[in-house]
């Protein structure tokens, strides 16, 4: 039996600001459990490619002064995702 690996993913900065990260949660997880997603810093105007690590996630995007830059919920590894933060 194979595993899967997470589906491919995508996330674009059009806020105008640098996001310095991004963390995720399973969905139905507890709700202070967030982990950092291997994904660099984003300049604006730039994207970068990750692996959704769960069948279904919560993800949260940071500005460097803890400021949240966006919010997903229930994102689900059934189909390749892009997430656009303006």
């Amino acid at each position: 039996m194979t595993q899967n690996t997470g589906s491919d993913a995508t996330v674009t900065n059009r806020t105008g600001r640098p996001i310095a990260s991004i963390v995720y949660q399973a969905c139905g997880a507890d709700p202070a459990s967030w982990t950092p997603l291997p994904v660099p810093a984003l300049a604006p105007q730039t994207t970068a490619p990750f692996k959704l690590p769960e069948p279904c996630i919560n993800l949260r995007a940071y500005y460097a002064d803890g400021k949240v830059a966006g919010m997903h919920t229930g994102v689900r590894w059934d189909f390749p995702f892009t997430w656009v933060l303006s």
